[in-house]
């Protein structure tokens, strides 16, 4: 059943930072940024470089970011090859967050920025691998688990996808004997297509049968 869901899904609170050295200097060769390295904070300002890729390890572009601390905030947007650059930054904390459509929101993010040349990389997710991934935690019966994921997902409202999340969310929250967000969600679905509503509804309402007799 999850399968045929799947196939509808546009391909496209772990966020992980990864920043591999042999990623970073792979970069650095091409954009032609020396690899020196500093020590503590910097004077004046610099270029602070943001990547994000999706699971696969690929750049994600159009991803809207914010790059804040206690006193301004910036707006950027990543280019073709996942790539974001702020100009004119200081050294200090920053808080960076952003999304994209399709994909899982990158939650407020500390990062420290004190070396030059650093550049913070984050793996986000898409929507077709966090619903594969609901998939396997729902199966586990970890559905807290799933339903997190499923929540920082930010899916067009009138996509296929978004019925699809709908369907997963409302199975999870079923399996919680949580039967009000369970059929909010298959309000929200039926909204969306009345058709996938009407073929997956049955499998949570026969949940919150199931629970609700234990």
């Amino acid at each position: 059943m999850e399968n045929e869901i799947k196939t509808r899904i546009i391909k496209s609170d772990n966020i992980l930072r990864f920043s591999l050295f042999c990623i970073v200097m792979a970069f650095l060769q091409i954009s032609g940024i020396t690899a020196c390295k500093t020590t503590g904070n910097f004077s004046g300002t610099a270029m602070l470089t943001v990547m994000i890729v999706d699971e696969n390890g690929k750049g994600i572009n159009d991803f809207n970011l914010e790059l804040a601390n206690f006193n301004k905030t910036q707006k950027g947007i990543t280019s073709s090859n996942g790539m974001c650059v702020f100009n004119n930054i200081p050294s200090g904390e920053y808080q960076l967050s952003g999304n994209k459509n399709f994909y899982s929101k990158l939650k407020p993010a500390k990062i420290l920025f004190n070396n030059k040349s650093e550049v913070f990389c984050f793996e986000i997710k898409s929507s077709a691998r966090v619903l594969d991934e609901a998939a396997i935690l729902y199966s586990l019966e970890k559905y807290e688990e799933g339903l997190l994921l499923l929540n920082l997902l930010l899916i067009d409202k009138k996509s296929d996808a978004a019925a699809a999340v709908c369907f997963y969310k409302a199975f999870g929250y079923a399996a919680l004997k949580d039967s009000k967000k369970a059929l909010t969600e298959l309000k929200k679905m039926k909204s969306v297509s009345v058709r996938l509503a009407e073929k997956y509804s049955p499998a949570v309402e026969q949940k919150i049968k199931e629970v609700s007799s234990e």
